[in-house]
């Protein structure tokens, strides 16, 4: 019964193949070969629930079947069960640490919950495997899309027409639009109109942006500090405004932001000390800080 049932499959006869699986099924529910057509059969039908249940049976009965612990993670994802997917995959790396379809579908649902750097990994460690599986390659540059990396997209995206994927031009054309039309200056400016809207966030995902294209421009460092102290994020600016006075040891302007920053986390003595190199420096508003400071100091 359940040959006949493979026989309909490889016809493309589903209706039938599945009538015959569920006939197979009340008469041997508990036959490995039995629960592994059906699944088959029930993952072409698109019935994930139908499938999920029986995939349950299949690895409760034979624990290390890759192949089946990776179809139960696409019947979850369609199911919408992202966490649950991941730990199938999990599963299938566990059984086959060199398994591409596993990180690329586990690259794939992390990518949908926005675990983007996880995701990354996962087609970095696909590409050691395979540094020739052009669809890893796009799949990359796809994923450095999201991630605003255009100029890393690009050359994940070469590679992977270069290998076969003529797919990947249009990605390519993407990210050179971009960024012809979306420099770090560009960036910078449309950053600084967000600010002065009173958009921070949206600021600060441009800066982000410019500084990926432009990372050593001390301009931006400051201005993302300047962003994330007003958004309430003073540990992550004492780092823009560290990086920026390595680049401008004699900025004023570097010293008392960082000060502020320093207030900012409570750490008073310190940002005294950043005020107090500030009027060295000879930033008027040093005189009002290092005031402010020294009274929440109590001297």
């Amino acid at each position: 019964m359940i040959g006949l049932a493979q026989l309909h499959m490889a016809d493309g006869e589903l209706k039938e193949a599945k009538q015959l699986c569920e006939l197979a099924l009340f008469w041997r529910p508990e036959k490995v070969d039995v629960l592994k057509i059906a699944s088959e059969c029930f993952f072409r039908c698109q019935d994930a629930a139908r499938n999920l249940s029986l995939l349950n049976k299949l690895v409760a009965l034979v624990p290390e079947d890759g192949d089946a612990w990776f179809r139960m993670g696409v019947s979850l994802e369609d199911l919408s069960r992202p966490e649950e997917a991941i730990q199938c995959y999990d599963r299938v790396l566990e059984l086959d640490p060199n398994s591409i379809s596993a990180l690329s579908n586990k690259a794939g649902v992390l990518r949908g919950l926005k675990r983007d750097g996880e995701a990354l990994k996962c087609f970095d460690r696909a590409l050691e495997i395979d540094g020739k599986n052009a669809m890893v390659w796009r799949n990359k540059g796809g994923q450095l899309i999201e991630m605003k990396r255009f100029r890393e997209a690009i050359a994940a995206l070469e590679e992977a027409k270069r290998l076969g994927a003529s797919d990947a031009s249009r990605g390519i054309d993407f990210c050179r639009q971009i960024l012809c039309c979306n420099g770090p200056e560009q960036l910078f400016a449309k950053a600084h109109q967000e600010l002065g809207r009173g958009r921070a966030i949206d600021a600060l995902s441009l800066f982000d942006q410019a500084l990926q294209l432009a990372p050593k421009v001390a301009e931006i460092l400051i201005n993302k500090g300047v962003c994330l102290v007003r958004l309430n994020r003073a540990q992550e600016a004492l780092d823009c405004f560290n990086q920026y006075l390595a680049l401008k040891p004699d900025s004023g302007e570097g010293w008392i932001n960082k000060g502020a920053a320093l207030g900012e986390l409570g750490n008073h003595r310190e940002a005294l000390v950043c005020f107090m190199e500030a009027k060295r420096l000879g930033l008027p508003q040093a005189d009002r800080a290092i005031a402010i400071c020294r009274k929440k100091m109590g001297l």
